[in-house]
């Protein structure tokens, strides 16, 4: 489902970048994207993918994926 709603290449960078620990690429990526997408994303991925997304998007986290999180 988050697949549809989430450009291909967004999701293989967004990949990469949690393999590799790349915050750069992580945070950008991420800022392309809706919240909603994010949120949805986000519920799909295992739980050590979900840490490591976290802590490497950091402070730069989109408050707004969290609401959305939350409505889900």
């Amino acid at each position: 489902l988050w697949l549809s709603r989430i450009c291909k290449s967004h999701t293989g960078v967004i990949n990469r970048a949690i393999e590799t620990a790349n915050q750069q690429d992580l945070i950008e990526s991420l800022k392309n994207i809706h919240p909603a997408d994010i949120a949805d994303f986000l519920e799909q991925v295992s739980h050590s993918q979900l840490r490591k997304i976290v802590n490497s998007w950091g402070s730069e986290i989109n408050g707004m994926v969290f609401y959305d999180l939350s409505e889900g």
